[in-house]
Protein backbone atom coordinates (compact mmCIF):
# COMPACT_ATOMS: atom_id res chain seq x y z
CA UNK A 1 0.00 0.00 0.00
CA UNK A 2 2.73 2.40 0.55
CA UNK A 3 4.10 1.88 -2.55
CA UNK A 4 0.32 2.77 -4.43
CA UNK A 5 0.25 5.92 -1.99
CA UNK A 6 4.06 6.85 -2.80
CA UNK A 7 2.96 6.70 -6.78
CA UNK A 8 0.37 9.09 -5.84
CA UNK A 9 2.16 11.25 -4.16
CA UNK A 10 4.91 11.43 -7.03
CA UNK A 11 2.02 11.82 -9.50
CA UNK A 12 0.53 15.24 -7.58
CA UNK A 13 4.39 16.53 -7.01
CA UNK A 14 4.32 16.17 -10.30
CA UNK A 15 0.88 17.79 -11.69
CA UNK A 16 1.84 20.56 -9.12
CA UNK A 17 5.17 21.07 -11.32
CA UNK A 18 3.03 21.17 -14.41
CA UNK A 19 0.88 24.04 -12.89
CA UNK A 20 3.76 26.49 -11.73
CA UNK A 21 5.31 25.74 -15.50
CA UNK A 22 1.62 26.81 -16.78
CA UNK A 23 1.46 29.61 -14.42
CA UNK A 24 5.02 30.77 -15.53
CA UNK A 25 4.08 30.81 -18.99
CA UNK A 26 1.18 32.35 -18.52
CA UNK A 27 2.88 35.59 -16.73
CA UNK A 28 5.45 35.60 -19.74
CA UNK A 29 2.13 35.50 -21.82
CA UNK A 30 0.32 38.35 -19.96
CA UNK A 31 3.57 40.66 -20.60
CA UNK A 32 3.23 39.63 -24.97
CA UNK A 33 6.60 37.37 -24.61
CA UNK A 34 5.86 34.19 -26.51
CA UNK A 35 9.76 33.29 -26.84
CA UNK A 36 9.65 30.49 -24.16
CA UNK A 37 6.80 28.47 -25.92
CA UNK A 38 9.04 25.53 -27.32
CA UNK A 39 11.08 24.85 -23.65
CA UNK A 40 7.72 25.47 -22.36
CA UNK A 41 6.13 22.62 -24.65
CA UNK A 42 9.25 20.59 -23.96
CA UNK A 43 8.86 20.37 -20.54
CA UNK A 44 4.85 19.67 -20.30
CA UNK A 45 6.36 17.00 -22.51
CA UNK A 46 8.26 15.25 -20.14
CA UNK A 47 6.44 15.86 -17.40
CA UNK A 48 3.78 14.39 -19.23
CA UNK A 49 5.72 11.13 -19.93
CA UNK A 50 6.52 10.54 -16.36
CA UNK A 51 3.11 10.70 -15.03
CA UNK A 52 2.41 8.79 -17.94
CA UNK A 53 4.87 5.47 -16.26
CA UNK A 54 3.05 6.20 -13.23
CA UNK A 55 -0.02 5.51 -14.28
CA UNK A 56 1.38 2.47 -15.97
CA UNK A 57 2.72 1.36 -12.38
CA UNK A 58 -0.75 2.03 -11.21
CA UNK A 59 -2.23 -0.02 -14.01
CA UNK A 60 -0.27 -2.86 -13.24
CA UNK A 61 -0.81 -2.61 -9.37
CA UNK A 62 -4.67 -2.52 -9.75
CA UNK A 63 -4.43 -5.77 -12.28
CA UNK A 64 -4.62 -8.11 -9.36
CA UNK A 65 -1.55 -7.32 -7.28
CA UNK A 66 -3.36 -5.52 -5.18
CA UNK A 67 -7.28 -5.30 -4.28
CA UNK A 68 -9.37 -3.20 -2.60
CA UNK A 69 -9.71 -5.81 0.63
CA UNK A 70 -6.54 -5.74 0.70
CA UNK A 71 -6.03 -2.03 2.19
CA UNK A 72 -7.34 -0.85 5.56
CA UNK A 73 -9.39 2.01 6.29
CA UNK A 74 -6.85 4.36 6.84
CA UNK A 75 -5.27 3.28 3.76
CA UNK A 76 -8.00 3.39 1.26
CA UNK A 77 -8.79 7.19 3.26
CA UNK A 78 -5.08 8.14 2.15
CA UNK A 79 -5.39 7.12 -1.11
CA UNK A 80 -8.67 9.12 -1.51
CA UNK A 81 -7.05 11.98 -0.19
CA UNK A 82 -4.25 11.82 -2.84
CA UNK A 83 -6.57 11.06 -5.67
CA UNK A 84 -9.00 14.35 -4.54
CA UNK A 85 -5.73 16.43 -4.57
CA UNK A 86 -4.91 14.76 -8.23
CA UNK A 87 -8.73 15.53 -9.59
CA UNK A 88 -8.19 19.57 -8.23
CA UNK A 89 -4.54 19.98 -9.77
CA UNK A 90 -6.15 18.84 -12.95
CA UNK A 91 -8.99 21.51 -12.57
CA UNK A 92 -6.69 23.83 -12.23
CA UNK A 93 -4.43 22.84 -15.06
CA UNK A 94 -7.26 22.48 -17.57
CA UNK A 95 -8.23 26.17 -16.02
CA UNK A 96 -5.16 27.30 -17.23
CA UNK A 97 -4.49 25.37 -20.61
CA UNK A 98 -7.71 27.23 -21.47
CA UNK A 99 -5.92 30.64 -20.67
CA UNK A 100 -2.39 29.94 -22.57
CA UNK A 101 -4.52 28.61 -25.33
CA UNK A 102 -6.80 31.77 -25.42
CA UNK A 103 -3.19 34.19 -24.90
CA UNK A 104 -2.11 32.00 -28.17
CA UNK A 105 -5.23 33.06 -29.81
CA UNK A 106 -4.71 36.23 -29.23
CA UNK A 107 -1.10 36.50 -30.22
CA UNK A 108 -2.13 35.12 -33.71
CA UNK A 109 -4.91 37.45 -34.10
CA UNK A 110 -2.96 40.41 -33.61
CA UNK A 111 -0.10 39.05 -36.18
CA UNK A 112 -2.71 38.15 -38.70
CA UNK A 113 -3.87 41.82 -38.50
CA UNK A 114 -0.36 43.37 -38.51
CA UNK A 115 0.45 41.14 -41.15
CA UNK A 116 -2.47 42.38 -43.45
CA UNK A 117 -1.82 46.04 -42.25
CA UNK A 118 1.92 45.12 -43.28
CA UNK A 119 0.75 44.14 -46.85
CA UNK A 120 -2.33 47.46 -47.38
CA UNK A 121 0.77 49.05 -46.63
CA UNK A 122 3.45 47.62 -49.05
CA UNK A 123 0.74 47.64 -51.56
CA UNK A 124 -0.02 51.77 -50.83
CA UNK A 125 3.19 52.35 -51.46
CA UNK A 126 3.54 50.43 -54.36
CA UNK A 127 1.01 52.39 -55.85
CA UNK A 128 2.52 55.36 -55.56
CA UNK A 129 5.79 54.93 -57.67
CA UNK A 130 6.04 56.86 -60.76
CA UNK A 131 6.48 55.59 -63.44
CA UNK A 132 8.54 58.70 -64.97
CA UNK A 133 12.37 57.39 -65.97
CA UNK A 134 15.09 59.76 -64.91
CA UNK A 135 16.82 61.47 -67.72
CA UNK A 136 20.73 59.87 -67.76
CA UNK A 137 22.36 63.52 -69.37
CA UNK A 138 21.38 67.32 -68.86
CA UNK A 139 21.98 69.38 -71.44
CA UNK A 140 23.99 72.73 -70.01
CA UNK A 141 24.44 74.52 -73.22
CA UNK A 142 21.34 75.61 -73.67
Amino acid sequence: MSYVKDLLVEKNALLEKFLHINQNEITLMSESNFDNLENFYHSRDCILDMIKKIDGKLDELSRGHLTPEELSREEKAEILIQMDQKNDLVQRILTQDLQILSAIEKEKSRIIVDLRSTNKNKKAIGSYKSDIKPTSTIDESA
